[in-house]
């Protein structure tokens, strides 16, 4: 039994089912600011335990309640990926605690006698609108990543839920980034929320050591089967289309490793046999666009290759947060070429992130460098107000220095 979280009040077979001893931080706010059933925006880092601190209290408030296997709860993700993670997680917690749950993810569902449902908004507001799910009995909503399911197009598919569902349900919603836009949509659909921001989006995970290499656009590939081999650990490299997967992967494997596929066009039984293979170590490399970003919960990844740049910096953030996971270190490399100098400065300047920019020996540029701007140096509060005190001493004694030449010239 986890004698810290007796602190909650949990039910004692819930504690029974969690496997360590400490909560998280996130864990404790979220689980503390739960009970005064106030709405709550929770922002935390990937890899610190978000999924577990809205699982237990829901999974808590259902046991204590009277009247089990009735629709009290709904789970929103983006992706099935995180349909199927955050289910083997429900499945661990409330183990032996009579709780049922479901997914929507293929025709042949259950949704009667179900305490639980983790689905993707899409697919549950197309249930609801076609009156295959009646949601109205709902008091507890999550919208975990929130900033994927408010930033990728299913507003409307979420106004759907939120309307069908209980009028005083409790909402959650978290991510590890959630912008000042996503919480101006949020907001429209909270009443009376509360702000638990563990991390923001310039924290980055600490057990990380990111690395940054530039190399000339045609040994690109080579630099990248290079520290593939000299790293000789699993991996998780990263692209922004799947047609730059399939080139990828084919050039990782006619270079004698071993390489698969991850992206949205290769359906969910494969992408999820795939993830599967890669958590079990069978799979040596995983080469994903941003579908791999999420969802993908390996503890001790050891390796995050950015080969291009995201587009947005967000997903710069959820990459390598597949990486130095659970306190455990992990190694972030992105390769620049000259057209990518521009789109990393402004990654890093905006995660306040500084990562020296390197040439890997064998690899020694030749492609025309453009010249960097030298960066100006900000000044602190303190250093500024010093300045100022010191100008204005100066200028003060500049004037009596000035008024003295006056007076002697009189004399």
């Amino acid at each position: 039994m986890s004698k810290n979280f007796e602190q909650f009040n949990l039910e004692s077979k819930l504690l029974k089912n969690i496997p360590y001893q400490n909560p998280t931080t996130i864990q404790k706010r979220v689980l503390q600011e739960f009970k005064t059933n106030k709405d709550i925006i929770a922002i935390s880092k990937s890899g610190t335990g978000k999924t577990a601190s809205y699982i237990l209290p829901i999974v808590d408030k259902i046991i204590k309640s009277k009247s089990k296997h009735i629709l009290r709860a709904l789970i929103v993700v983006p992706t099935k990926e995180l349909v199927e993670q955050v289910s083997a997680m429900l499945s661990l917690y409330s183990k032996n605690c009579g709780i049922r749950h479901n997914k929507l993810q293929n025709k042949k569902r259950e949704v009667d006698n179900i305490d639980i449902i983790i689905s993707t908004p899409n697919r549950l507001s197309q249930d609801i609108l076609q009156q295959k799910i009646d949601v109205s009995s709902v008091n507890s909503l999550v919208v975990d990543e929130a900033d994927m399911i408010f930033g990728d197009g299913f507003v409307d598919d979420m106004a759907v839920i939120f309307d069908r569902s209980s009028k005083n349900k409790q909402t959650l919603l978290l991510g590890a980034t959630i912008s000042q836009n996503i919480k101006y949509i949020a907001k429209s659909f909270l009443n009376n929320y509360r702000t638990i921001n563990v991390s923001n989006r310039l924290s980055l995970i600490g057990h990380i050591n990111y690395k940054a290499y530039k190399v000339d656009k045609r040994l690109k590939s080579k630099l990248l089967i290079h520290i593939l081999r000299s790293e000789d650990s699993q991996a998780f490299v990263f692209v922004n289309t799947k047609e730059a997967v399939q080139s990828v992967v084919a050039y990782i494997n006619n270079n004698n490793l071993s390489a698969k596929p991850l992206h949205g066009d290769i359906d969910f039984v494969n992408r999820d046999k795939t993830i599967r293979q890669f958590k079990q170590k069978d799979i040596d490399i995983l080469v994903s666009t941003n579908i791999g970003s999420r969802g993908v919960d390996i503890v001790n990844m050891p390796l995050v290759i950015n080969f291009e740049l995201p587009k947005k910096i967000d997903d710069f953030t959820h990459r390598c947060g597949r990486t130095g996971r659970a306190g455990h270190n992990g190694k972030a490399i992105s390769l620049l070429t000259t057209n990518d100098y521009k789109s990393f400065d402004n990654i890093t300047s905006k995660l306040k992130l500084s990562i020296k920019r390197e040439v890997m020996v064998g690899f020694e540029l030749k492609d025309y460098q453009p010249k960097q701007k030298s960066k100006k140096k900000l000044l602190t509060k303190k250093k500024l107000k010093k300045l100022k005190a010191i100008k204005a001493k100066t200028s003060t004694n500049q004037t009596n220095k000035t008024k003295r030449k006056k007076i002697t010239k009189r004399g």
